[in-house]
């Protein structure tokens, strides 16, 4: 299981918290620690394919593959 790489910290517990970036026009998903908020990553806030679906969708194409 993977653990906080705060050496104070060490929870296994994570959350995803999505947050604005200055310089970047889409927030980001920071993916931190639930405990002391150390950040251990980053993901795009949107997921792309599920956008182009939904786009499909409204725009009431066929499902893409």
């Amino acid at each position: 299981m993977s653990k906080c790489p705060n050496s104070e910290c060490g929870s296994d517990s994570f959350e995803a918290v999505k947050a604005n970036v200055k310089g970047m026009k889409y927030p980001a998903l920071f993916i931190q620690c639930a405990e002391c908020k150390t950040v251990v990553g980053t993901e795009p806030a949107y997921y792309v394919p599920q956008m182009l679906q939904d786009l499909a969708k409204s725009l009431e194409l066929p499902p893409l593959p």
